[in-house]
């Protein structure tokens, strides 16, 4: 199949199923209601087989890390403990009646899956500080407005804050009660222009960004 086929098929796919939802949307004709519930069902059961999918591409992924890429002893290291994990998991959530409800499926869990979702959300909020700390490097009055409303409001949540500089307090709630929600209406009304034309782009088959991936077989 041609490049060009598996290009143009998705394409229309794509455009028939956002063109339905629309005349759905706006026609209240029982028929169409019924066949559009059902593809949202359809939809639904699809995408938790993407699960399934992911499952199979992790697998893989770490399978040719121990056997075939000449990987580093630390990246094997990690897909064995993934290995491990993954088969950890799935013998003790099927090999008890209650499946996942079982006091060893929920002990494992607790005491490994949360600690370590834990550890990467904590990781996570490291790197959200660091990405504050860039955007409040003043390179342009742009960043100084944001660097400056970031910290007045900043040091209005702290204790000491309000206590020293009395003024701060009001202050920074009109910030945040008038020029913050200017610019977050400015900001939704962005997002909802975008999306119209995004929208309009796809049902019109010129929005071919999510197909530009596909290679030659």
């Amino acid at each position: 199949m041609s490049r060009e086929i598996r290009r143009t098929i998705p394409l229309w796919l794509i455009m028939g199923i956002v063109a339905f939802f629309l005349v759905e949307y706006f026609l209240d004709v029982a028929v169409i209601t019924d066949v559009k519930s059902e593809m949202t069902r359809w939809g639904t059961i699809v995408s938790g087989f993407t699960i399934i999918f992911g499952m199979v591409l992790l697998i893989r992924y770490h399978t040719l890390q121990l056997a075939v890429r000449p990987t580093s002893l630390n990246e094997k290291v990690l897909s064995v403990v993934f290995f491990v994990s993954f088969l950890a998991f799935l013998l003790v959530g099927f090999s008890t009646p209650e499946r996942i409800s079982g006091t060893t499926y929920q002990w494992i869990y607790q005491n490994m899956y949360r600690p370590a979702g834990t550890a990467i959300t904590a990781l996570c909020f490291w790197w959200c500080i660091y990405g504050g700390y860039k955007v409040f490097t003043i390179r342009s009055w742009e960043s100084a407005a944001i660097g400056l409303g970031a910290v007045l409001y900043m040091l209005r949540l702290l204790p000491i804050g309000p206590v020293y500089i009395p003024p701060l307090a009001p202050f920074a709630d009109w910030l945040l009660a008038t020029i913050n929600v200017g610019a977050t209406r400015g900001g939704t009304l962005a997002i909802g222009a975008g999306s119209l034309v995004l929208g309009m782009r796809t049902l019109l088959g010129k929005e071919t960004g999510a197909l530009e991936a596909v290679k030659e077989g």
